[in-house]
């Protein structure tokens, strides 16, 4: 699939999430370099309280995955949210895209400012980060995820 279609079908399960014309499970992740964090919600308004961490390395993908096959047989859609990090939210996205899920990208700054709205403190934690991260997604707060080929990638490990 070229990414113009790829594109399409993001506008087309957005447009079917936001209207609530399909059912979809949202999993905020708050990512960081050893240990990720994760809250999962759906477009009905459903959000979960509770929040679970897994290791940013392929035992703990699964792990994830696990928890997240628990929940899918209600969903149309299952769209995994990552707010852009410094770079940990690659190897997580691009292994949840080859298992063909649905990765979005979270504004930082909606972040910023839904956890502050939230709680009315300006403290940052990995609780609150997906917390904010699950309630943005849920109202349709999210960006297409672009993925990168081969090619560029192997441009920008020149150095």
């Amino acid at each position: 699939m070229n990414e113009i279609s790829k594109y399409q079908s993001f506008e087309i399960m957005k447009r079917e999430v936001e209207n609530r014309e399909k059912k979809a499970l949202f999993i905020g992740i708050d990512v960081a370099k050893d240990q990720h964090v994760a809250c999962m919600g759906d477009n009905f308004g459903y959000c979960d309280d509770k929040v679970f961490s897994f290791s940013n390395d392929s035992k703990g993908y699964e792990e994830l995955l696990k928890r997240v096959g628990l929940k899918i047989s209600d969903h149309d859609y299952v769209i995994f949210g990552v707010e852009a990090t410094g770079g940990y939210e690659k190897a997580l996205s691009e292994y949840l895209h080859n298992k063909s899920y649905g990765v979005v990208r979270v504004p930082t700054v909606s972040v910023k400012r839904e956890r502050e709205l939230a709680t009315g403190s300006w403290h940052k934690s990995d609780k609150r980060d997906t917390q904010a991260i699950t309630r943005i997604m849920q109202r349709g707060v999210f960006q297409y995820y672009r993925f990168r080929d081969e090619h560029w990638e192997n441009i920008d490990n020149l150095n």
